[in-house]
């Protein structure tokens, strides 16, 4: 399963992005961003985490999905 968030800041100018999947493993992959101000400023962060469901037989393909910093979105798919 994978689930993509973006939300803007309403005052500082500031994106954060966060992406998590799981794996066939079992294990999850958590990826963060923040995208801050005209400077360009980022601040990355990817953490590994152990998951207890176990790997699944098939897995889904990857879906392809438009991002728009300027607005509050969401997914969440299997």
């Amino acid at each position: 399963m994978t689930s993509f968030y973006t939300r803007p800041s309403q005052s500082s100018g500031e994106v954060r992005i966060e992406l998590t999947t799981e794996r066939a493993s079992g294990s999850q992959v958590r990826f963060e961003s923040t995208f801050t101000g005209a400077q360009g400023n980022e601040t990355t962060r990817a953490r590994n985490t152990r998951h207890s469901v176990p790997p699944q037989e098939m897995l889904p393909s990857p879906e392809v999905v438009d991002i728009d910093p300027t607005e509050e979105s969401g997914f969440s798919g299997v």
